[in-house]
């Protein structure tokens, strides 16, 4: 037998010439052209959210995302809610309405740190895997929470949260937290523990296809960065089938999850 290269020249004479590969994506369009094409992926958004169980509304302003949270709320209304910092940066107002209706908001998880008597500054705090047990635990107590998504995938009716994406850094707080992406875990943690989530989403957010979405999150949220280690794509409430196929919804998750779709630019 020859040469390692003289067998590979070998093999390139009997396949020929090769197609040339496609791009791992399709070219960047950017966002849509219109806003009839806008709400052409809204709607595509919300037949697929619900053929997979989940609750699609569209609101006009923050006063009805408020109310429509209420009506979510349980009785007593003493109820525990996490509302995450970045649905809190889109809707400052959600969370002292919370308060003025008698619910218990949970603390974001960089108050929850600095309130932490054992630790000393916020960069051991984001650091200490007990007060992130802690804080977790706290969130199994929550009736509702309230998160924002970074995207909306049409074709599937998915969610997408980049844990790794700083949702503190455009609200009051921006430039002050020490270890910024242990934080956003808040974000991601709040859509997956409480039994009801409820997400934001701007129709702007939502894209055609997974295809679509990954060269725009590239530029959107890691211009010249690596993407995270993990994003969380939720495509409807929880659900779990047993060895017989009965399907049980919310053991690994939210049971229920809303979707308010709201433009509040």
């Amino acid at each position: 037998m020859g040469s390692k290269t003289e067998m590979l020249a070998r093999i390139r004479e009997a396949l020929g010439a090769l197609p040339q590969a496609s791009p791992e994506y399709p070219p960047d369009l950017g966002a849509s052209s219109s806003a009839g094409d806008r709400w052409s992926l809204v709607n595509q958004f919300r037949s697929e959210l619900e053929r997979v169980g989940g609750k699609f509304n569209t609101v006009n302003s923050s006063a009805e995302i408020e109310e429509y949270v209420l009506k979510l709320l349980p009785e007593p209304r003493e109820r525990l809610v996490a509302v995450s910092d970045g649905a809190a940066s889109q809707e400052p107002g959600i969370r002292s309405r919370l308060l003025a209706e008698g619910a218990k908001l949970i603390p974001s998880l960089a108050e929850f740190a600095a309130a932490d008597a054992d630790l000393k500054d916020d960069r051991a705090a984001a650091a200490d895997l007990g007060l992130m047990e802690r804080y977790k635990r706290l969130l199994f107590d929550a009736c509702l929470g309230i998160t924002c998504a970074d995207f909306g995938i049409a074709d599937t009716g998915t969610l997408v949260i980049a844990s790794d994406r700083r949702v503190g850094n455009n609200g009051p707080n921006a430039g002050t937290l020490k270890r910024p992406e242990s934080f956003a875990e808040q974000h991601r943690l709040i859509s997956l523990v409480p039994p009801v989530h409820v997400c934001l989403l701007n129709p702007s957010r939502i894209v055609g296809s997974l295809r679509e979405f990954f060269p725009r999150a590239n530029r959107e949220l890691y211009p010249g960065q690596a993407s995270p280690l993990v994003m969380t794509f939720i495509t409807g409430p929880s659900r779990t089938a047993d060895i017989e196929l009965s399907l049980t919804m919310g053991v690994h998750g939210p049971r229920d999850l809303h979707v308010l779709v709201y433009d509040s630019q």
